[in-house]
């Protein structure tokens, strides 16, 4: 594939995965509100949310197999169709179950398009330059979890959760069109052998356990997602239960995504550097900060915090993605890239079990187990490279 082609196939997969994030963070900051408002207790949100996770992380290393027999862009447009199905479900949703049954739409489109979407770029990419492709990959789609919060924000107050809700779906609908912008030659994987080639990885799966340099990214991904999931179900609730309006909110959460154009030059900097430090540090300031938030109170503190929360997770998370593509058989960039994708995932699930339980010991509580995960995250994942094989 010429450098043109590569080019133009780079930024129509970082578009698609714009549009996918753009319209799921519009409803971050609402999903755990609307629950409530729909009748549910704080409890019952901590049990309903995690479906969207549960979801994802069970489909995750499955579809990125299908993604390296089958090709990438069908996956891809399968993914936007039920993204954007979901969020229409969303808008007629009448009670906390129907927003069961949407996680569980949003978790499998989710799970449909991330592993391939990541996938496809690392197959433009040689080993030694995957983190800047990675880094332009995040870059653009991540500017959508920037200005979604924003549109929430901005828009609340005038459409209401349903208006989000037909706002995303529109979103979705068009990535689906645009998703046919995508060619066969857009792709350098080989599907003659489909079904054969999809049970072979299959059946290669549990290897990616034994590769430490596979196992090593996907444990840090696991335990930041354990610790970030606070932010993403409960920070809405602990923040309006300490003063904060909607607005404040997802402006505040807008905030924490605003680091994203760091991306491309941690990238970058990963490939001269090395990956091992840029993880590290990201599990240890986010292990910092966390602990910070227990005591927080107000815009302005909250605002800091998770902007600077927010450089930690654009650090690690594209460099664990590429020290994993890195780490993973040419062939198999959806395979391995989807057992991380699993790994993240149960993270949040997990995460979620726990902090149902930490409630009884107060919402703000949760702050403090979460920078306990960071801090377990960082020993794990340095030990594992340690020994590595």
């Amino acid at each position: 594939m010429d450098e043109a082609k590569i080019r133009r196939t780079l930024y129509v997969v970082s578009t698609l995965g714009f549009l996918h994030i753009f319209g799921h963070s519009m409803l971050i900051p609402i999903l755990s509100l609307f629950m409530v408002d729909l009748g549910a207790t704080v409890l019952l949100v901590g049990v309903v949310y995690p479906m969207l996770s549960i979801i994802h992380f069970s489909l995750g290393f499955l579809t990125g197999s299908l993604s390296d027999a089958f090709g990438r862009i069908p996956l891809i447009k399968i993914g936007m169709l039920i993204f954007s199905i979901s969020c229409l479900f969303g808008y007629f949703a009448l009670d906390v179950w129907w927003v069961l049954i949407l996680l569980i739409m949003m978790g499998v489109a989710m799970a449909f398009l991330w592993p391939t979407i990541q996938a496809a770029i690392a197959d433009l990419f040689p080993p030694g330059e995957m983190g800047e492709g990675i880094g332009k990959l995040e870059l653009i789609s991540l500017i959508g979890m920037f200005i979604g919060p924003l549109v929430t924000a901005i828009s609340i107050e005038r459409v209401g959760y349903r208006g989000m809700f037909l706002m995303s779906f529109l979103t979705g609908l068009v990535g689906f069109v645009a998703s046919f912008l995508l060619t066969k030659e857009s792709s350098r994987v080989d599907s003659s052998v489909k079904g054969k080639k999809f049970i072979a990885e299959i059946r290669f799966f549990p290897k990616f356990f034994r590769n430490r340099g596979v196992l090593s990214p996907s444990l840090a991904a696991f335990f930041y997602s354990f610790s970030i999931a606070v932010v993403q179900l409960y920070y809405p609730l602990i923040a309006s239960d300490r003063g904060l309006s909607i607005s404040e909110i997802s402006i505040t959460m807008m905030l924490w995504n605003s680091s994203f154009i760091l991306i491309p030059f941690v990238g970058r900097l990963s490939d001269r550097i090395g990956r091992v430090l840029p993880i590290v540090t990201s599990l240890w300031g986010a292990c910092l900060l966390l602990l910070a938030a227990y005591f927080a109170q107000g815009f302005t503190a909250f605002a800091i915090l998770l902007f600077l929360l927010g450089i930690t997770k654009n650090t690690l998370m594209p460099v664990s993605i590429a020290q994993v593509a890195e780490e993973s058989e040419a062939t198999m960039h959806g395979a391995g890239l989807g057992v991380r994708m699993t790994f993240n995932q149960l993270g949040k699930v997990i995460s979620y079990g726990i902090m149902a339980l930490t409630l009884t010991f107060g919402i703000s509580t949760l702050f403090r187990v979460a920078a306990l995960g960071c801090l377990i995250g960082s020993f794990i994942y340095t030990f594992t490279l340690k020994y590595r094989n």
